[in-house]
C-alpha cells in the first residue's frame, strides 16, 4: 500500500510499509559515502546553524530546528522538523517517520518506509544484514 500526498513546498511524500532491496541499497550507498557525516544515535540541527551536507543518522531521533543543505537518510529514526526548520534537499527515513511536516520546510522528496533495515556496522560505515553473498 503506497499513498503520496503533496508535501511541503512541493515535495511529494511517499510512505510505504515494505522496504524494497533497491531502498535498502540506496541508504547504504549515501550512508557510506565519504561526504555524508554519520551520526549515531540523537542529534540536533540548531536554529541558526546550517549543515552544507549529507547526513546520515543510525537510531535517531535527528531534530532540525536550523537548515540542511544537502540529503537526509535516517535509519530506524525519527526526523522531526522543528518550527522554521528548512532541509534544502530529499528525505529518505527506514524504519522510523518525519514528524512536523507542517512546522518546516522541504524542498526535495520526503521518502518514508515504517519497515526497520537490519544492519550491521563495519567501522563507521554499515552493510546491509540480509544481503549474503555478494561481492564486497
Amino acid at each position: 500500500a503506497i499513498a503520496c500526498t503533496a508535501s511541503l513546498a512541493g515535495a511529494q511524500a511517499l510512505d510505504q510499509r515494505a522496504l524494497p532491496s533497491e531502498v535498502a541499497d540506496e541508504v547504504v550507498r549515501v550512508f557510506n559515502a565519504a561526504e555524508t557525516q554519520r551520526i549515531d544515535g540523537r542529534y540536533e540541527v540548531e536554529a541558526g546553524r546550517d549543515v552544507r551536507r549529507d547526513l546520515a543518522v543510525l537510531n535517531g531521533p535527528l531534530v532540525i530546528a536550523g537548515r540542511v543543505i544537502g540529503r537526509i537518510v535516517a535509519v530506524n529514526a525519527t526526523v522531526e522538523l522543528l518550527d522554521g526548520s528548512t532541509v534544502d534537499g530529499d528525505i529518505l527515513v527506514v524504519g522510523g517517520a518525519v514528524v512536523g511536516r507542517d512546522r518546516g520546510t522541504v524542498t526535495g522528496s520526503i521518502r518514508t518506509y515504517s519497515a526497520p533495515m537490519g544492519y550491521e556496522r563495519q567501522g563507521d560505515r554499515i552493510a546491509r544484514r540480509d544481503r549474503r553473498g555478494d561481492d564486497e
